[in-house]
């Protein structure tokens, strides 16, 4: 007796191990738990290519049939992938998993029906299923892998439902018949390059809840002419919409930074308004953008722009499209002008400045060689170093009585100035501050001036008369060198230090 119980459970131990895989209506399944009578679609059968026959239609069964039924629950890994005469898919509301790579290169797939029960869309799902024209997420589904519909080049829409939290990076990357995407409200995260080269893509909404724009989420979706960026956005990375087709966009105010290449070779781009909250813009961030004509400048305090030691490389946001720019508005909010934001703009004719700014930096509109007219408000303390230097065609401009410092070669070369007042509230006029400005006639210097740089007013060569007033105590070197009109000079008599060549006039010899 004791050896016929031995062999019967021998018998059960060998027909469990070669019963783990079996195949049931043409699908192969593997055992998950004899317990809970659980299995999952498997791509092994006889042979490991034998899940490449599958072709036409296929219903996955909520239960399949192997000594008893098992419940349906999960497809596993690869399980149809390659399956290039496969047209389409019904998945049981009995699974609620389906592994990685399930249905990688079907294609020949063009449609996918879901199961209410399945809770995730896993990496590289759909990847390569360039037949695939339209499949149904949803709303048990949480979230979206990466590259899960990876060049899934015939789908033409795609409805996210707000059961979806998560966007893995490239999931619809290379989709290039994608028109329209809509994302449910519960979406907080996109990653990176989940949209990029979607070319044919025209409308998208970013959902509330979405907190960043990845690193280039819409990259060459040159279809893309209108996005709304939600002021949930705190930060778009670096190329997000690089070579996209958008005529215009509004940056809001909960934005802080706009990385690289942003808007870089966005060649329709017409008018940029940017939120008031930014404080740093990457480089060559709307490089390319040919059609920029309009900017609307809201950011309070804007970090400094800086040329490196690579002058070509690294460059204003604004530079090289900048010959374009004929209107750039401050908001009534803006505290400071950064340096170099308006560098080389030689379309731009006129600028107001607004009372809430308190300084205007360095180089901040040198070489915008059309500007003819410039307000500046009545708050500005500071105009720094080549501020407006090389503004050819500025005529006339009024400093405020707010200005306590002109620095070095503010309005250098400004070969169209014909008049100047220093206001009294000016302490120092700074090295080479109206040098070369060859037009000028008359210089007013306000009475609170303690010192006149170096080369201040070298070669003012239409200067006639100069009166300096009693609280200048330095003139440098060259300040009014080659000014050969000047015929009449009065100084001040609590000047300490006269440089040299500080009175190199011609007209004064004679």
């Amino acid at each position: 007796m004791k050896k016929i119980l031995t062999i019967f459970v021998a018998a059960i131990c060998c027909m469990n191990a070669w019963a783990e895989d079996f195949s049931w209506d043409g699908i192969y399944y593997r055992i998950l738990s004899e317990t809970n009578k659980e299995v999952e679609v498997t791509f092994l059968g006889d042979s490991y290519n034998d899940h490449r026959e599958y072709s036409g239609t296929v219903n996955i069964p909520e239960k399949a049939y192997y000594y008893g039924y098992y419940r349906v629950t999960s497809i596993g890994k690869n399980a149809f992938a390659g399956c290039t005469s496969l047209k389409s898919v019904t998945i049981p509301n009995s699974v609620t998993s389906i592994a990685n790579t399930a249905f990688t290169g079907c294609t020949g797939l063009s449609s996918v029906t879901i199961g209410n029960g399945v809770m995730q869309i896993g990496n590289s799902l759909f990847k390569d299923c360039s037949s695939l024209t339209s499949v149904t997420i949803p709303n048990s589904v949480t979230s979206i892998g990466e590259y899960a519909f990876w060049n899934c080049t015939s789908l033409q829409s795609i409805t996210i439902p707000n059961s979806v939290m998560t966007i893995g990076n490239n999931a619809f990357l290379c989709c290039t018949r994608l028109t329209s995407v809509s994302i449910g409200n519960g979406v907080t995260s996109i990653g990176n390059s989940v949209f990029e080269d979607c070319s044919s893509l025209t409308s998208v909404t970013i959902p509330n809840g979405v907190t960043c724009i990845e690193y280039e989420t819409f990259m060459g979706c040159t279809s893309l002419k209108l996005i709304t960026i939600p002021s949930s956005i705190k930060s778009i990375e670096n190329k997000a919409f690089n070579r996209c087709g958008l005529t215009s966009v509004t940056i809001p105010n909960s934005v802080t930074s706009i990385g690289d290449e942003v808007f870089r070779g966005c060649t329709s781009l017409r008018s940029v308004t940017v939120g008031d909250s930014v404080t740093s813009i990457g480089k060559d961030a709307f490089t390319g953008c040919s059609s920029l004509t309009s900017v609307v400048w809201n950011a309070k305090n804007m970090s400094n722009f800086a040329l490196t030691d690579d002058y070509y490389y690294d460059l204003p946001p604004f530079h090289s499209i900048c010959i374009q720019i004929t209107s750039f508005t401050f908001g009534e909010a803006v505290k400071r002008i950064p340096a170099y934001l308006c560098y080389e703009m030689s379309n731009l004719k006129s600028v107001t400045i607004p009372n809430s700014v308190k300084s205007i930096e360095n180089r901040a509109f040198e070489s915008c060689s059309s500007l003819k007219s410039v307000t500046i408000g009545n708050s500005v303390t500071t105009i720094g170093v080549g501020a407006f230097s090389n503004c050819r065609s500025l005529t006339s401009i009024e400093i405020p009585n707010s200005v306590t410092e002109i620095g070095g070669y503010a309005f250098f070369m400004c070969y169209g100035l014909t008049s100047i007042t220093i206001p009294n509230s000016v302490k120092s006029i700074e090295n080479r501050a109206f040098e070369a400005c060859s037009s000028l006639k008359s210089v007013t210097i306000g009475n609170s001036v303690t010192s006149i740089g170096n080369s201040a007013f070298y070669w003012c060569s239409a200067l006639t008369s100069v009166e300096i007033p009693n609280s200048v105590k330095m003139i440098r070197e060259d300040a009014f060198g080659k000014c050969s009109r000047i015929t009449s000079l009065t100084i001040g008599n609590s000047v300490e230090e006269i440089g040299n060549r500080a009175f190199c006039c011609e007209g004064l010899q004679q």
